[in-house]
């Protein structure tokens, strides 16, 4: 199933994606400035050189269907701060949707929410 799956088309599910470059601007370049940083943060985690970093080019793709983005390329923040700006509707929040519920997760990522667990 995973290969016929990596095999169709996404309009064959329903789906209308759309990718967006963020290209290398003097505008654009906190973002990839925070994804260096991120980079670096890992690099030391796991013990490898941080001069090895090579930042690739940050891209946002969105499902019409489903209002679900991803970024690739880093962009994690830049996605973050997407999911925020989208927000959610009351019947999100009532029903405890999969948007709602990504969207306070992102929230306590960002530190705009208390974690889950109390000290």
């Amino acid at each position: 199933m995973r290969e016929e799956a990596r095999n169709s088309s996404p309009e064959y599910f329903g789906l209308n994606i759309r990718g967006y470059y963020l290209p290398h601007t003097e505008r654009n370049a906190v973002f990839y400035e925070q994804e260096y940083i991120e980079a670096q943060k890992l690099m030391r985690l796991t013990n490898l050189d941080a001069r090895q970093i090579r930042i690739q080019d940050i891209c946002v793709f969105f499902e019409e269907t489903t209002g679900q983005c991803q970024p690739s390329g880093g962009g994690s923040n830049l996605g973050n701060q997407l999911i925020v700006f989208r927000g959610v509707s009351q019947d999100d929040i009532e029903k405890r949707t999969p948007r709602f519920l990504q969207y306070i997760t992102t929230q306590r990522e960002m530190g705009d929410l208390p974690d889950f667990i109390e000290e």
